[in-house]
């Protein structure tokens, strides 16, 4: 199909009543899923995409014991090509071998080469830093929207992973559409968007979406607030989110920051998969030591009786990404110097975050030892007292925050004895009540809730109390601080909410590192391998 047809599509986009009800069946009529896809094929990248993002160092550094994804579960979704294909299991592939694969969706069997490309990042043996994973589920975009899992359009909740899947990795965009008229239907693509989030509130089921490689927003997955957004280091990725959500009051407003975190592979398609390898990564080295996490003894569990500790929990995976992310990075995949400098002070958003880049490139290097330093509590959760960090690394999942909850202000002190850079993220997921949604008359538009914590940096030095920093968006649910402190001084790190009446749970993040000074180099662009067009079944776009 052309760009003039994709143009013509989003012409079509609208509010309209919805259709979907059969007052006579009680029952809800499900739409046609239509998929707008990031279909650049992926080309494998060279393993130096590994040097980018801290794996190298990792592996040199933990040698035998560097965490491959082994025991973790995973699903992968996938957009239909013109001849409805969607599998990533291509026969005889050696980066494969090993590999058992559960189908979700009904349909073709024949692999799809998009489909392969991002296996073969995700978990595939040769190019993916998580090569241990071994079992997959994978279901077409459509199926997976509606009747598969998400179930949008029907009166039952999202089904729960039988399968065990942790990390589910979406490399496509969409929305939906009235397959009559052609014209965007806002309510049921607002309604598969929360049910999304309230599948990974609900289950701590990761999911890493990837953004739009052009300009162009589609609502779904890349619009949810709970997911991780993937960019790129073109800077030419979709931004922020549209209107196409926005309305009736409803917290999916327009301008929300888009994507969260980038890493260098050169299209979102495949720049999720890394991603999405390195919080395969981090469940497993968290649900490989519970130590690491201070719940240990009534771990969260999910719908589908997982243990989840507090280290693999959404927000906590999420959260450690980020504040992990590298502000300065070298691209070996180009002769060039990559220096992706002062992110957050080039286009800064009230959530610290870049415009183009989110909280900056993945660096598993950095995520892997913030999560492996283990939790340590605020001041106001320590039984001690004491809400005493090492701001080297370290991490916090507060399961219990609000006025209605064990606190409803968190306090994480530490002093530096050098000049540094410090970095924190704080995440917390959108509250979805899905009894608005799994319903015969749904009410997506009240069926969110967002509750505005913020984050806080304060010199307390002899007694004072002087902001240093903050990030306090009341339209996002991230909160990133990214900036230098001096030495000799005492700090105060603190979590703040301006909602009432919610008991609710966030993680929050930090590191420190030394001041770099980047080298005069020039700016590799990495270019675009496709742009985003509607795809229909009978349609294929490369």
């Amino acid at each position: 199909m052309t760009q003039d047809k994709a143009s013509d599509s989003e012409k079509n986009i609208s509010s309209t009543n919805d259709p979907r009800y059969n007052p006579c069946m009680k029952k809800r009529k499900a739409l046609t899923w239509y998929v707008t896809a990031v279909m650049c094929y992926c080309s494998l990248a060279h393993a130096a995409y590994q040097d980018d993002i801290g794996y190298t160092q990792l592996a040199t550094e933990l040698g035998a014991a560097t965490p491959d994804g082994s025991g973790v579960a995973v699903t992968q979704v996938e957009a239909e090509t013109g001849d409805g294909e969607f599998s990533p299991n291509k026969p005889g592939a050696s980066t494969l071998s090993g590999k058992v694969f559960v189908a979700g969706s009904t349909g073709s069997t024949d692999y799809s080469p998009h489909a392969f490309g991002v296996a073969s990042l995700f978990y595939g043996n040769f190019d993916s830093i998580a090569p241990g994973i071994t079992n997959i589920k994978y279901f077409s975009a459509e199926g997976w929207a509606q009747g598969d899992f998400l179930r949008a359009g029907e009166v039952v909740v999202p089904d729960y992973t039988t399968h065990d899947s942790r990390v589910a990795n979406h490399s496509w965009i969409g929305f939906l559409e009235d397959p009559d008229t052609e014209v965007y239907d806002r309510p049921l693509t607002l309604e598969a968007v929360q049910r999304l989030d309230w599948v990974i509130a609900t289950d701590d089921y990761i999911h890493v979406a990837g953004v739009n490689n052009g300009s162009s927003s589609y609502p779904l997955n890349m619009e949810a607030f709970n997911t991780i957004t993937v960019g790129n280091l073109s800077g030419t990725t979709s931004t922020v989110t549209s209107a196409l959500l926005e309305g009736g009051g409803n917290p999916y407003v327009e301008g929300r920051i888009i994507p969260l975190l980038v890493a260098t592979n050169s299209a979102t398609s495949n720049a999720t998969p890394v991603i999405s390898a390195a919080a395969a990564l981090l469940v497993e080295t968290a649900d490989a030591n519970p130590a690491f996490s201070l719940n240990r003894s009534h771990a969260n569990a999910s719908r589908a009786n997982q243990t989840i500790y507090d280290g693999a929990t959404s927000e906590a995976i999420k959260a450690i990404l980020m504040a992990g992310a590298s502000r300065i990075a070298i691209n070996q995949q180009t002769d060039d110097t990559y220096t992706l400098a002062t992110v957050s002070a080039t286009t800064p958003d009230p959530n610290g975050l870049d415009y183009r880049f989110g909280a900056g490139v993945l660096n598993i290097y950095n995520s892997y030892h913030i999560l492996a330093s283990g939790e340590v509590d605020s001041d106001e959760d320590d039984g001690g007292g004491s809400g005493s960090i090492d701001a080297t690394y370290g991490w916090d999942y507060d399961e219990s925050f609000g006025d209605l909850g064990d606190n409803s202000t968190a306090t994480y002190r530490f002093s530096l004895a050098e000049t540094l850079m410090f970095m924190s993220t704080l995440t917390w997921n959108a509250d979805i009540d899905i009894d608005q949604l799994a319903t015969v008359s749904p009410t997506p538009d009240s069926a969110a809730t967002l509750y505005d914590l913020d984050l806080a940096l304060y010199d307390v030095t002899g007694g004072s109390n002087t902001l240093v920093s903050e990030s306090a968006s009341s339209t996002q649910n991230t909160e990133t601080i990214w900036t230098t402190l001096l030495g000799g001084r005492d700090y105060e790190l603190r979590v703040t909410t301006t909602s009432s009446n919610f008991e609710w749970d966030y993680a929050v993040a930090w590191r420190t590192e030394a001041l770099v000074v980047p080298e005069p180099g020039s700016l590799a662009m990495l270019i675009l391998a496709g742009i985003g067009g509607t795809m229909r079944r009978g349609d294929r776009r490369y």
